[in-house]
């Protein structure tokens, strides 16, 4: 029978249980909640544990043989559907060290927390997280670790030494934002030491130049986890100077000098950032990384050297035309208001590029004029030169209200292509669908009746797309 309860009725029931529940002696509301916590393990161990606390009897080396033994990595757990059970144990585990947290057993959760950080850490080993399960509890404990240094004040040069410890020994990234998340812990004492063990490690590390011919990239886990604590050390610093600093160490991406100019300009500090745009430009070239280029030509365009930035918009689609550094080149003149006489040059330089099995420069030029509704142009470079289907579709869409029995034809020529495969129903009778609407636009509907009956005739032995015809009322006139 159904219920006739709305959707509304889990929260009355909330509430309604909460005043039942208030109203029974201590002794009873006891005894459910020890029968719950018998089939809830969870429950059981995290109640025991702050009995334990609270009675000061909390045995911190067998909560930690507990936890080890919750935490072990069992063959169900190391394919990608296993760790997601494996997820939901970790988090119950940490259900015990936020009650206890909660319970005001600070000191007590800062240990178990860096215990059950060790013991995920083996495990992270072991397991395929491709689903990205273990994500939100990896967070969680690293939260939980911080609350509880906030709130119980462990020594300073103590927590220093060993939240770098585990950062760097760990594969995972733990603590990597540490000297900002553990400022208030830290306090000067422990950023001091913190900073005073992390630079023996970071003189080590080699500076980095800029080197444009490189294709290969060794995989430098230390060095990465190093220049990151470097770069959190010098924000919790809050000096712009030092930060740059430590990210000029390793030039070797032209990202990197885009980077430094990013956090330059965050500072107040725009002609320094375009400065190291420049330096980023004039190592790697136009075309290495579109982020530095792009950023560098809006700081032209900013600070009002719109020439400097058409300037470099013209050398970028020099060295390769494509249509997006059309759109840039494009963009930029307009800033200038030169547009107008460098369009036919640009679109010239995308139809002589070379081609492949259908030319690319027709897909380019194509491409463009359909962004900048020149459908002409588009649709006779594409009848010129020849594009892919995904574009003719384009086309087609754009031509649907001008140029209806132009737009008509593509898709005729599409639906019998489609038609040619079994995989490609619905596809067709999508196309179909759009024709009919194109040519109901002009009251000329009825015209698609006769494709209709042969396309039916001919594909009489198809259950499967007569079935998907009748269904979009493609049916028989």
């Amino acid at each position: 029978m159904a219920s006739t309860r709305d959707a509304g009725q889990p929260s009355d029931d909330r509430e309604l249980i909460r005043a039942y529940l208030a109203g029974l002696e201590s002794d009873e509301l006891a005894r459910r909640l020890l029968a719950i916590a018998d089939r809830d393990t969870a429950l059981r161990v995290g109640l025991a544990t702050e009995a334990r606390a609270a009675s000061g009897a909390l045995d911190l080396g067998a909560l930690k043989k507990e936890l080890t033994a919750w935490l072990r990595v069992s063959s169900r757990h190391l394919n990608w559907h296993g760790s997601r059970e494996y997820a939901g144990e970790v988090d119950s585990a940490l259900d015990v060290l936020d009650g206890l947290l909660a319970a005001g057993h600070a000191e007590q959760v800062v240990v178990l927390a860096e215990y059950v950080i060790k013991r995920l850490d083996t495990a992270l080993s072991r397991i395929d997280d491709s689903g990205g399960y273990l994500g939100l509890p990896v967070a969680r404990v690293a939260d939980i670790h911080r609350r509880a240094c906030l709130t119980s004040h462990p020594d300073p040069p103590n927590l220093a030494a060993r939240l770098l410890q585990i950062a760097l020994k760990s594969d995972w990234e733990w603590f990597l934002d540490a000297p900002e998340a553990y400022a208030d812990a830290l306090g000067e004492d422990g950023l001091a030491t913190y900073r005073e063990q992390l630079d023996g490690a970071w003189e080590k590390l080699a500076p980095l130049s800029a080197d444009p011919g490189r294709r290969h990239f060794e995989r430098e886990p230390d060095r990465f986890r190093i220049t990151h604590l470097k770069e959190s050390l010098a924000r919790s610093a809050g000096s712009i100077d030092e930060l740059v600093t430590v990210m000029a160490r390793d030039l070797s991406s032209a990202y990197q000098f885009d980077r430094i100019a990013t956090e330059l300009e965050a500072a107040g500090r725009e002609r320094e950032a375009l400065t190291w745009l420049e330096r980023g430009l004039a190592a790697f070239g136009p075309n290495y990384d579109g982020r530095l280029r792009d950023h560098l030509i809006n700081s032209y365009l900013r600070d009002g050297q719109v020439d400097d930035a058409v300037a470099l918009a013209e050398r970028a689609f020099d060295s390769s035309a494509t249509a997006a550094l059309y759109t840039v080149l494009r963009r930029t003149s307009l800033a200038a208001g030169t547009w107008d006489t460098r369009r036919p040059q640009a679109l010239a330089r995308l139809r002589d590029r070379p081609g492949g099995h259908y030319p690319q420069s027709a897909n380019e030029a194509v491409t463009v004029q359909l962004e900048e509704g020149d459908l002409e142009g588009a649709w006779a470079d594409a009848l010129a030169r020849g594009c892919p289907d995904s574009l003719w579709r384009k086309l087609a869409d754009a031509a649907r209200d001008t140029r209806p029995d132009d737009a008509v034809a593509v898709y005729r020529r599409l639906v019998e292509e489609r038609l040619r495969s079994t995989h490609h129903y619905r596809e067709a009778v999508e196309l179909l669908k759009v024709w009919r609407e194109t040519l109901a636009r002009f009251d000329r509907e009825g015209e698609l009746a006769s494709d209709l009956r042969r396309i039916r005739d001919e594909n009489r032995r198809r259950p499967r797309l007569i079935e998907l015809l009748d269904k979009a009322g493609l049916g028989p006139a």
